[in-house]
């Protein structure tokens, strides 16, 4: 009982911190941000999981998106491309890869089709 109190509190946690708009651009650095839809619909995707890798496979950053389906991955300035992994049970995953240039906000939207 105990473990299932930790793991839904855990869950909570999660998606509170997910939805809260108090992560976007709280300070200056680098970043990739956009907003994920239905491809059909055209509405927000709710619960996207959103990774970056950086070159050597490594997780950089981690988000998932909002009720309004946006994200925001919070990443170091490079040369290469981040490979940037969208993901949720129901779509189709989609890989993406996006350089982010010193001091610079990328804006990337996406759209996911159902699978």
């Amino acid at each position: 009982m105990r473990k299932v109190v930790l793991f839904l509190t855990s869950v909570v946690l999660l998606l509170f911190l997910s939805s809260c708009d108090l992560f976007f651009f709280t300070d200056t650095g680098e970043g990739i941000f956009g907003k994920i839809k239905d491809e059909k619909t055209a509405e927000p995707i709710q619960g996207v999981t959103v990774i970056a890798y950086d070159q050597s496979g490594r997780v950089v950053a981690s988000y998932i998106s909002n009720s309004d389906g946006s994200y925001f991955l919070k990443v170091q300035s490079s040369d290469f491309n981040y490979r940037v992994v969208f993901s949720k049970q129901g779509y189709l995953t989609e890989t993406r890869y996006i350089i982010v240039s010193k001091g610079e906000n990328i804006r990337y939207d996406i759209t996911l089709k159902k699978g």
